[in-house]
């Protein structure tokens, strides 16, 4: 279902932040679609891939936040993909974001990246991630001084497979192909569950975008606990 505004006030501002090592343009289709909803100004922004940290991450954020709104932060949403989620609960957690609107974290690991843990120490690790990817793994210090709770609504949603066995081998148990599906559960939050979608393109799938809308717009009723993403594929390819 898309979701179009027929104009008048907006509906609130959205901050879209992406996952460590990508682009915006990861969400660029989820941008545009969030202001065809009537979303402003929708920030679709972006952060250097090496960081010391991610509270480095967080601190730059609220740095061009306050230099975009200067006479104060307006009440916004925030979608964050991978360690883009991470970054946004923690701008919520130093009170840079007003205790207002709506979280969606996209393949977020809560609890940490086991794949992060078994290359920590790997020089090339190390050169491509930095030290904020060393906050990615299990037990960080950073995610555990990390409050636990948001202090806003949270839709996590969460891709695996729904078996013992997800898209990547070399991580036990069900995941996206990167993270495991109880690193990006969110205890407390509201869950969608996607089967089909692997980590990297969970911003780019239609049906992905169209319940990170539809949650912001405060529809729940319209949001499935689960969607398979290769039947809703399939369906779309009949003759």
């Amino acid at each position: 279902m898309r979701h179009q505004h027929a104009g008048g006030s907006s509906r609130g501002a959205v901050l879209l932040l992406h996952g460590i090592a990508m682009l915006p343009a990861f969400n660029a289709f989820l941008a545009r679609d969030l202001r065809r909803a009537g979303f402003a100004p929708v920030l679709n922004w972006g952060y250097p891939p090496r960081m010391d940290s991610i509270e480095a991450v967080a601190e730059r954020v609220a740095r061009r936040l306050r230099r975009r709104f200067p006479s104060g932060l307006p009440a916004l949403h925030g979608v964050g993909h991978s360690m883009g989620g991470l970054v946004l609960r923690r701008l919520w957690a130093d009170g840079v974001l007003p205790p207002s609107g709506r979280l969606v974290t996209l393949g977020t690991p809560h609890q940490g990246a086991v794949k992060a843990d078994r290359h920590a120490g790997r020089w090339y690790f190390r050169l491509v991630f930095a030290g904020a990817g060393q906050d990615l793994r299990p037990g960080s210090d950073f995610l555990r001084r990390l409050p636990p709770q948001p202090p806003v609504t949270v839709l996590s949603v969460v891709a695996g497979t729904g078996t013992a066995r997800g898209l990547c081998d070399a991580v036990a148990g069900d995941n996206d192909g990167v993270v495991e599906v109880g690193s990006a559960r969110l205890p407390g939050s509201r869950e969608l569950f996607v089967t089909g979608v692997r980590h990297g393109v969970l911003p780019l799938h239609p049906q992905v975008r169209c319940a990170v809308v539809a949650f912001l717009l405060g529809r729940d009723a319209e949001l499935p606990a689960r969607l398979d993403a290769r039947a809703v594929s399939a369906a779309a390819h009949r003759p």
